[in-house]
């Protein structure tokens, strides 16, 4: 039994990348259909009938896991038509499942919802692990309803109820995925900007364009730097680096770009750059690499 665990941005996030939807369908199928992580992350391809020639006849072997990202509105789509049905669950309506084939998502779920469609489109199993509230943090109330924040340990002890927010979603995607080679975890952003040179002024922009409330920096940074004649030899003519950057940090050497897991890069030195969206999804992608699993990221443009 092999599962696939895809999720990423809601639909807000790809409003600057041309043609997403496709692109992310595409993305969905290469990897339904076993293209190594190299192919992904360069020529997103996407053959429909290629997926349906290596998933057929292994339906009960694949299950497919999706975090239904509950943005916008809930519909039903029918998959046979690329299109929503307002009509389908309305009375009187006929629905006739030899010819169409119905699955309820989000209109703005983004590659959540795509990731639904295409397994139905291929017969494959999915399990579909869903949020019951729409914040991060679990919503746990008392007997009487009120709400309780905070730490609460022994829910049967403080007579509480709990009901499921997207971090402890996240942690059942996590939970649901086994370990290699049984099962795999992808994560499917868009590409929010991209540059050559970068200075302490484009930095600066970028954090407060991409930060979040508190101030912290919401994005994944790629940078490729060119490396001195000296350092070619050993390290080779460039190097590439990604994850979330912390801060700009001088000293006699010059402006050094900090990344959280602890790598830093002289600015004066990256020859390009692009910021990647974080979504829920990359935060899970995170946690599957904390559990030694395997976890892989897409980046579209």
């Amino acid at each position: 039994m092999m599962k696939i665990g895809i999720v990423g941005a809601d639909a807000f996030a790809w409003k600057n990348v041309q043609n997403w939807k496709s692109k992310v369908r595409n993305a969905i199928l290469d990897i339904l259909h076993g293209l190594p992580i190299e192919i992904l992350n360069n020529e997103v391809g996407g053959n429909y009938e290629i997926a349906k020639l290596w998933t057929e006849g292994r339906e009960s072997e694949i299950i497919v896991i999706s975090g239904h990202c509950p943005v916008g509105k809930e519909r039903w789509y029918c998959v046979d038509c690329n299109d929503f049905d307002d009509n389908f669950d309305k009375p009187g309506f006929v629905w006739d499942n030899l010819r169409h084939r119905f699955v309820k998502i989000y209109d703005a779920g983004g590659v959540d919802s795509l990731v639904e469609v295409e397994a139905c489109a291929l017969n494959l199993k999915t399990e579909i692990l869903k949020p019951e509230v729409k914040q991060w943090e679990d919503y746990v109330t008392d007997g009487n309803g009120c709400e309780i924040r905070g730490t609460v340990r022994d829910n049967m002890k403080g007579q509480v109820f709990r009901r499921k927010g997207y971090k402890s979603r996240n942690f059942e995607i996590v939970d649901s995925i086994p370990p290699k080679p049984n099962g795999v975890l992808y994560d499917i952003e868009p590409v929010l900007a991209e540059g050559s040179e970068l200075t302490e002024g484009i930095f600066s922009g970028l954090c407060l364009k991409y930060s979040s409330w508190h101030g912290k920096p919401s994005f994944d940074l790629e940078t490729t730097v060119k490396h001195s004649e000296q350092d070619a030899k050993r390290l080779g003519e460039t190097e590439s680096q990604s994850g979330r950057p912390l801060r700009l940090e001088k000293n006699k050497e010059g402006t050094w770009l900090i990344y959280d897991w602890g790598w830093r890069v002289r600015i004066d030195s990256v020859i390009s750059w692009r910021v990647v969206n974080r979504s829920g999804g990359t935060w899970t992608l995170e946690q599957i690499w904390k559990a030694k699993k395997e976890g892989l990221q897409v980046v579209i443009g």
